[in-house]
């Protein structure tokens, strides 16, 4: 989940470099977490078997079909955002603010794919995918003025749908019984409790 949003400002960049001839989205922060991103998931102790926990008997296609329902006005914004950043010359576009609303289409977007694939730890990454257009609606709400703010709505709609996400991956089954924030690695004995025994009180004199 952490490597999507710098993937999708990466392909931000990519889009305004190509479409608009506009580099002001690469800014140094992002930049920094996107590699230490990267580092942490190269070096992670789970090597290959961190994705092995992907399986499509898992995918909750309620959680998908909303991701889809959604992709379309996200991509609409991300479109309209884009042009602002490559048009506008105010102090947000000189610091990629509006290239950064783009990535943000693009981070929904795949935190909720994600999400929907259920691997081990989905359900935070589902309350991510859920709270970033709600957090979007209510800021709409509150800076109606702003250029990229949605209209009321929109703004509702963007609220009512990550509610009704987050809605959605609760009602989910999670068979395997996987915690929230927990990563178990799989194989022969992964996951095992060992048994527990009881000591036998022994027989004879005394206690």
């Amino acid at each position: 989940m952490a490597v999507i949003p710098s993937a999708a400002l990466l392909l931000t960049l990519v889009l305004t470099v190509v479409l608009t001839n506009n580099t002001t989205v690469l800014q140094p922060p992002w930049v920094t977490v996107m590699t230490s991103a990267l580092i942490a998931t190269t070096l992670h102790p789970a090597g290959r078997d961190l994705f092995r926990s992907f399986s499509d008997g898992r995918t909750s296609w309620v959680m998908l079909a909303l991701v889809i329902i959604a992709a379309v006005p996200l991509l609409v914004y991300a479109s309209t955002n884009l042009g602002l950043q490559g048009t506008v010359t105010d102090d947000h576009a000189s610091l990629g603010h509006y290239g950064f609303m783009v990535a943000f289409s693009f981070t929904v977007i795949g935190t909720g794919l994600l999400a929907s694939l259920r691997p081990d730890g989905w359900r935070l990454t589902a309350w991510v995918a859920g709270l970033l257009p709600a957090l979007l609606g209510a800021t709409s709400v509150m800076y109606p003025d702003a250029t990229s703010s949605l209209s009321p709505v929109w703004a509702f709609a963007a609220t009512a749908w990550g509610v009704g996400f987050v809605a959605a991956a609760e009602l989910a089954k999670d068979a395997d019984g996987r915690a929230m924030f927990s990563w178990r690695p799989h194989g022969a004995g992964a996951g095992r409790a060992a048994p527990v025994t009881r000591a036998q009180p022994r027989r004879g004199r005394g206690l």
